[in-house]
């Protein structure tokens, strides 16, 4: 989980009337020798601080609660399983370059920065390190147990192709720029302005009267049996960079542009192999994953004393 930097007294203070009958920092689990309090629950997720300033303590947030904790839970149980192995061994300087990674990131580099805000947090930098550390052997550790054991073979993404062959409709679609007017007065400027093949979308920007004139009428890529029938078939006429207007709509004159066309195809099987694979991939990774962090659970002493904060 992608760390946050937070004023956590902030967060404490908005959300005071949700939190009020926890006690912060009161231990909310036990993990075999490990203890997770309250402080390091929220500390880890920032959607749950969000929620807590905006005052939406309740059932959501003690859902999120019971997600981030469990989280937690397991991010211990790994890091015990990685001091029980001896295949792999993390050097301290692998956890600096991380560490220095996200002080570059979130801090452009500023130590002083990053130690404020540490301070703000009332968090320790050796606890933040330790807790960094156990992400890093978090992700060391689900390759040596997971990843590095799942082979997907050109069979299996081969039948999964022919047995989802609606997953590879590529649809339709259209991309254009519309300039739209409501007096008669802009219509004459704007065929004027075309005709001196000034470039459509810096006339658009000039003289459209709609929402998307800042965008020199660019409008998102659409099926095109989703719009309006004059649009469409005017759309359907052009070539791309064709201009056609002007066209009546309503009250409104428009001109059209089409920027880009994509025909409705299916997408081949060598176009669409490593999206395949890659999908296997996660979802047997994930299974095996959840396999084993259900096996470490059995073996582990586990007690949580919160169920919910809220």
């Amino acid at each position: 989980m992608q760390i946050k930097f937070v004023i956590m007294g902030l967060v404490l203070m908005i959300g005071q009337a949700a939190v009020a009958s926890v006690q912060i920092d009161g231990v909310v689990a036990y993990v075999n020798e490990h203890v997770i309090t309250v402080s390091d629950v929220l500390g880890a997720s920032e959607t749950l601080q969000q929620q807590l300033r905006s005052g939406r303590a309740g059932a959501q947030a003690n859902e999120m609660y019971a997600e981030v904790l469990a989280e937690l839970i397991d991010r211990k149980l790994i890091a015990d399983a990685y001091e029980q192995q001896r295949e792999i061994q993390i050097p301290t300087v692998v956890v600096d370059e991380r560490v220095q990674e996200i002080i570059q990131e979130l801090f452009q580099d500023d130590r002083n920065a990053f130690l404020r805000a540490l301070g703000e947090e009332g968090r320790s930098e050796r606890h933040w390190r330790k807790e960094i550390r156990e992400q890093v052997i978090v992700r060391a550790m689900r390759n040596l147990r997971v990843d590095r054991h799942i082979r997907i073979s050109p069979t299996e993404v081969r039948a999964w192709y022919d047995a989802n062959p609606d997953q590879f409709v590529q649809q339709a679609e259209v991309t254009y720029r519309m300039l739209v007017v409501d007096t008669e007065d802009l219509v004459q400027q704007v065929e004027e302005a075309l005709a001196g093949e000034e470039d459509f979308a810096a006339v658009t920007r000039q003289y459209s009267t709609d929402g998307f004139a800042e965008r020199g009428g660019l409008r998102e890529a659409v099926d095109p049996q989703q719009l309006r029938e004059e649009v469409r078939l005017a759309l359907e006429t052009l070539e791309v960079g064709g201009i056609r207007g002007p066209i009546m709509m309503g009250q409104n004159t428009i001109w059209l542009q089409l920027e880009n066309r994509v025909a409705a195809d299916v997408v081949p099987f060598e176009r669409a192999y490593d999206d395949i694979q890659m999908r296997l991939f996660r979802e047997r990774a994930e299974a095996m994953y959840n396999r084993w962090l259900a096996r470490l659970r059995s073996d582990a002493f586990i007690s949580v004393a919160v169920d919910a904060l809220f």
